[in-house]
């Protein structure tokens, strides 16, 4: 398992996200935020969405009080991306292995 803070100046190399970062990351999995975005932006979320090769059921969406999450499994990859944005940061955790682990996380950090 790994963490990071998303920076959008550096997200994806020489594109400044800042300001549409969390659309950006959205987008990859709510397919409704896409339009808010140039198009530029809207083909790369696309481009990253068939990357992480996560199926629309697969996709975990939750809000609580100060955060969204947003994330899914592919079984291709064995790997789970987690977003979670809150207030002062977008995370990002990338979960190896098995789906059951990916849910084990996502369930801890909801209960958190």
């Amino acid at each position: 398992m790994s963490h990071e803070i998303v920076d959008a100046e550096t997200f994806y190399p020489g594109i400044d996200l800042s300001g549409d970062a969390e659309q950006f990351i959205r987008a990859f999995f709510t397919e409704d935020v896409r339009p808010s975005l140039s198009p530029e932006l809207r083909d790369m979320a696309i481009k990253q969405r068939e990357a992480f090769d996560i199926p629309d059921h697969a996709v975990y969406k939750d809000s609580l009080d100060s955060f969204d999450i947003l994330g899914g499994y592919s079984e291709t990859h064995g790997l789970g991306h987690i977003y979670i944005f809150d207030r002062a940061a977008i995370h990002h955790i990338v979960v190896k292995g098995k789906d059951a682990r990916y849910k084990q996380v996502a369930r801890s950090i909801r209960e958190r």
